[in-house]
């Protein structure tokens, strides 16, 4: 593979990390014209979908907010929990959005929920073996590497659904429950993609990974 290919898809996680930083930051200083904080509009949410035994709850961690569907407890950090942004509203709705998503059985989440931690034990035992491959000169363990990584590519591309789901039973929320208004829809809309693109990018990473343990079995044979 050409080096400027490679680079440019090890450059686009970086690029996401950085856009979803910046749409964050941007859309924390528009106040939601409701001007509801996000544990507002989690309840508000939850309580119309019947979902009274999920409880809501403040983490200190910034974006780390998720939903947690062993213990039915939607995690906010701080900002998300208290503030009346435009990013407090979105990210309490696409939480509100993935406990929908197993209220409702949807077999993707459910598959992703039984999986998640299986997945990134893979993704950090497929660095360990890349490294003692490399550094050892063991062929057999870069190719368990790459089986590893295969795996994990594999699944994260079969749970993109999940996310884009997710960001259309949040946006359907909001407007159903009149949360947002329609000048709003846009600023949403938007964030919401951004808020995607950060699981877009763990593919491409996954993806960089690969590319790169292949290339280093190439050079080794």
């Amino acid at each position: 593979m050409d080096l400027s290919i490679f680079l440019c898809l090890l450059i686009v996680p970086v690029m996401a990390l950085v856009m979803i930083i910046k749409n964050y930051n941007k859309c924390k200083n528009i106040i939601n014209e409701n001007n509801l904080c996000g544990v507002e509009i989690a309840h508000r949410i939850l309580e119309k979908n019947k979902l009274d035994n999920i409880y809501v709850v403040e983490i200190l961690n910034s974006l780390n907010d998720h939903y947690d569907s062993k213990r039915k407890v939607i995690r906010l950090s701080k900002e998300i929990f208290n503030e009346n942004s435009m990013t407090s509203l979105v990210i309490s709705a696409q939480q509100c959005a993935y406990a929908i998503q197993d209220k409702n059985n949807y077999s993707l989440f459910k598959i992703r929920c039984l999986l998640e931690k299986i997945i990134k034990a893979f993704i950090i035992l497929s660095y360990i073996l890349f490294l003692l491959g490399l550094f050892a000169n063991m062929t057999d363990a870069i190719n368990l590497g790459i089986a590893l990584i295969s795996i994990c590519l594999i699944y994260e591309l079969l749970m993109l659904p999940v996310e884009f789901k997710a960001n259309k039973i949040a946006l359907s929320e909001l407007k159903k429950l009149k949360i947002i208004e329609k000048s709003e829809e846009e600023i949403v809309s938007r964030l919401l993609r951004t808020m995607s693109f950060k699981y877009v990018a763990s593919i491409i990473t996954s993806l960089v990974d690969l590319i790169k343990y292949i290339m280093s079995l190439i050079v080794e044979n």
